[in-house]
């Protein structure tokens, strides 16, 4: 009797309110911008710039967070030759305002369930 008045006690003690299991629904002009595109990038060259160059590039956008936005390029730089770039940025709607949050580590680069 006196471990089960204990349990109820301790139990009874450490009760916290409950947190909600959801997040927030993203904003609906993010949540329009998640998908990939493919095309090409023109630039002047930088030895020549009377010569412009064209590259094949890919790109995804993805939410991070309900305000957040993740975007992942690559780009077909030559015979071989493949350049990543990756970008965060988070907005804030209400300021009509965007900061970018740094860049993401290629998942290459994470060692999940390593010791």
């Amino acid at each position: 009797m006196r471990k089960r008045t204990l349990l109820i006690a301790l139990g009874t003690l450490s009760a916290r309110p409950a947190w909600s299991l959801y997040d927030p629904p993203p904003s609906p002009l993010l949540a329009s911008s998640v998908g990939s595109w493919a095309g090409t990038l023109v630039y002047r060259d930088y030895q020549n710039p009377d010569r412009l160059v064209t590259l094949r590039a890919r790109m995804t956008a993805t939410l991070v967070a309900p305000d957040e936005l993740a975007l992942y390029y690559a780009f077909d730089d030559g015979p071989g030759k493949i350049v990543f770039s990756y970008e965060r940025m988070r907005f804030d709607f209400a300021k009509r305002e965007m900061s970018p949050t740094g860049i993401l580590e290629p998942l290459r680069d994470r060692h999940i369930g390593a010791t």
